[in-house]
């Protein structure tokens, strides 16, 4: 009955589509060892060069992964035609993880950490992006300026669920 119920539903409704969900962390630390405090959490903008490399590591060998994570302290607005961020200030090769949200490992997660240098930053913009000349951005994210003195540090944690959207 069960099988005769989905065949049923899906020769009404059409066969289900595959989405990708995402989310962005951003937390603040004074200094390695201390808590982290988590500053905001956002979703974000989906840039058209990232969803073609994404693509590719479907079926290209050569395809690179999304490993970096990019931060900046541009402050124009994010369209799904960026290429790059406003103004970069620091990349930093990020630590990659699979986990379960639904299915197993059917989520993935980029965590970036970025130290402040002598004079500190205010960062207001980030990007996750693979490896190249130029790097691909995956998505650009800008957001209201979080201040960083000297030696403080900024973790991105960056998750995609790739799921399936009936």
């Amino acid at each position: 009955m069960k099988k005769l119920l989905a065949y049923a539903y899906h020769w009404l409704m059409g066969p289900p589509q595959t989405g990708i969900k995402t989310r962005l962390v951003c937390e603040k630390r004074k200094r390695p060892g201390e808590p982290w405090e988590k500053v905001f959490e956002k979703h974000n903008i989906l840039v058209k060069g990232g969803l073609a490399q994404f693509a590719a590591l479907w079926g290209d060998a050569a395809a690179v992964p999304f490993t970096l994570g990019k931060i900046g302290i541009g402050t124009t607005g994010a369209t799904v035609n960026d290429t790059q961020l406003a103004n970069e200030v620091d990349e930093v090769t990020g630590t990659f993880t699979r986990f379960q949200t639904t299915h197993p490992n059917d989520s993935c997660r980029l965590v970036s950490l970025h130290t402040a240098p002598v004079g500190g930053w205010a960062i207001t913009e980030y990007a996750a992006a693979a490896v190249g000349t130029p790097d691909t951005l995956w998505n650009r994210v800008v957001f209201a300026a979080v201040n960083l003195a000297e030696d403080e540090q900024l973790q991105f944690t960056y998750e995609h669920q790739v799921t399936e959207v009936v």
